[in-house]
Order: structure tokens, then C-alpha cells, then sequence
């Protein structure tokens, strides 16, 4: 995924992020993360063309 944040399994200490947890996605896991993320790309750019302060 590339200039998105999405939400990913991490270790949580006192100091913060410890580690990332891979977690493998099989294929129809993987259709479905490409799906949400389409779906919150298209809310960004929506509101971007909303609010021409957000871009």
C-alpha cells in the first residue's frame, strides 16, 4: 500500500511501537485489504474535492 495509513497488528510496549506482527494474508484476505483500501482512498478524495483545503 502506498501513500495510505492503514491499520496494521503491532506490539505495543512503554515505549511505543515495539514490532509490527506479519500476519500473511492468503488471497481472498488480500482482495478484501485492496477493497477497503480503495474504498478509504475514495473517501480522501472526496472529501478533498469538499474541502480544496485538505489537498
Amino acid at each position: 500500500m502506498n501513500d495510505l495509513y492503514v491499520g496494521v497488528m503491532t506490539v505495543i510496549g512503554a515505549g511505543g511501537v515495539e514490532r509490527i506482527v506479519d500476519a500473511p494474508l492468503n488471497d481472498a484476505e488480500k482482495a478484501m485489504m485492496a477493497k477497503s483500501v480503495d474504498a478509504v482512498k475514495g473517501l480522501v478524495e472526496a472529501c478533498k474535492a469538499a474541502d480544496a483545503s485538505l489537498a
